[in-house]
């Protein structure tokens, strides 16, 4: 603790990470105090020594409400494209209409993992338009959203 107080900027910041590795009641009283103090090496090794995680290298598990708001978004079946403007304009948009902002995402997130992107670049590329929140398809999505149905009604059922 003594060391914390040094006058080397780098003995302290390795006193205080070293503090943090003892732990303790009393130790973490003292870097909640390093916390307040003027000098940033102190201020950030005590942050650090304070609220740095064990590293296990392991992923936590998501919560149940995690992974009920995935499905909930998702839908069933886990969408395979990173992102696809011919798959989005296939699956996601049945009907040529206006889709709001929350519709149009759990649409897209069905078929694309990066339903933001995919949304994004449908704007961008002048395939749809977004006002209010409120998104739909340019003359141009128009054309292309009767050309991919048609070759899927046509060609690609079995």
């Amino acid at each position: 603790m003594r060391l914390a107080a040094d006058a080397d900027a780098r003995v302290r910041g390795a006193a205080v990470i070293a503090l943090g590795e003892l732990g303790g009641e009393r130790v973490r009283a003292h870097l909640k105090q390093l916390l307040r103090r003027p000098d940033d090496v102190t201020r950030r090794a005590a942050a650090k020594a304070l609220y740095r995680g064990k590293r296990t290298g392991v992923h936590p598990t998501p919560s149940a409400a995690a992974r009920k708001l995935r499905a909930k978004i998702r839908g069933d079946a886990r969408p395979a494209l990173y992102s696809s403007l011919d798959t989005a304009i296939r699956f996601a948009l049945p009907a040529m209409r206006a889709y709001d902002e929350r519709e149009i995402t759990r649409r897209l997130a069905g078929v694309c993992i990066d339903h933001s992107l995919t949304r994004r670049r449908l704007v961008d590329c002048g395939l749809m338009t977004r006002a209010a929140g409120v998104y739909e398809l340019t003359d141009f999505g128009r054309a292309a959203w009767r050309v991919e149905h048609f070759i899927m009604d046509r060609y690609l059922r079995a």
